[in-house]
């Protein structure tokens, strides 16, 4: 049991390092930019059609800076090694088709049950948006696009700044601060 549990740490670790050394090379940052383009296309249609979204521009310097910073560790950085690179096969570990799909579907199964779990445990004041079907159609569009971009560079920084710009920008420009405060 013990040599099993260290092999999985030992696994663990690895997907970590490796995940946050690897840089992105081109291609991944050009997969990147298009997933913006494409995920920000299909989420502005579905969120201003269903008045999710709102513009709502954030004009005070201290809560930019604030709410900028902050994405960044959580939920980019946090959520990201946590859904992706610790739940997903690194490219390099060359698993099978089925095996990553299943991996797949755990990611994204987790990633988007976790947020009403999130609402109705840590973060009470958000337990109303972290329930509403269209922000978790968001959230599904958010964690599918970040799997394939970790799936596709092997590198954590891909889907961070993905789920980074998202969530900044969703805050920031397009109603969520007023969602996610009491």
């Amino acid at each position: 049991m013990t040599t099993f549990l260290l092999n999985i740490v030992n696994i663990l670790q690895h997907r970590v390092v490796t995940a946050i050394l690897r840089l992105p090379n081109l291609q991944a940052i050009e997969h990147l930019i298009m997933a913006i383009f494409i995920y920000a296309l299909l989420a502005l249609v579905t969120g201003f059609k269903t008045k999710f979204l709102t513009f709502a521009v954030e004009q005070n310097w201290i809560s930019i800076s604030r709410v900028t910073f902050t994405a960044l560790l959580a939920p980019a950085i946090s959520e990201e090694i946590l859904f992706r690179v610790l739940l997903l096969p690194h490219p390099e570990e060359n698993h099978g088709v089925n095996y990553v799909l299943i991996w797949v579907l755990i990611s994204l199964l987790t990633f988007v049950i976790y947020h009403p779990v999130n609402g109705f445990t840590l973060y009470t004041a958000g337990a109303k948006t972290f329930t509403n079907p269209i922000f978790l159609l968001l959230a599904t569009g958010l964690g599918i696009s970040c799997i394939y971009l970790y799936l596709d560079s092997g590198s954590l920084w891909t889907p961070v700044v993905f789920h980074w710009l998202i969530v900044v920008v969703w805050l920031l420009c397009l109603g969520g601060s007023t969602r996610l405060t009491p």
